[in-house]
């Protein structure tokens, strides 16, 4: 993995992780990593794991674009503390108001 390319190992990772049907499933920024073919894949199996596996996922991200497409409730946190806590849109509003 030392020869891996960062985008090499975000796929690795993200293959990994989607495929040993976790819990809870963590996407941090994943998909603002790699090409666009590899952004349209993760995004199809984020999906899909949350349509049809009894999954939870925590889906990280500054993309307030992605947090709607993904999230039915949001949590703003600055400086490690929760400021907000509710539905994802009142999330999104309250987080570009910062």
């Amino acid at each position: 993995m030392r020869t891996y390319s960062s985008g090499m190992r975000a796929r690795l990772g993200f293959a990994f992780s989607s495929s040993i049907r976790p819990d809870i499933l963590v996407v941090d920024e994943a998909l603002s990593v790699g090409d666009r073919k590899f952004s349209r894949k993760c995004k199809e199996r984020v999906h899909e794991i949350m349509a049809e596996e009894d999954v939870t996922v925590l889906f990280v991200t500054h993309s307030t674009a992605m947090a709607k497409e993904f999230c039915t409730q949001g949590i703003v946190i600055r400086k490690g503390h929760a400021e907000f806590t509710g539905d994802i849109g009142e999330a999104v509003s309250y987080y570009t108001s910062m």
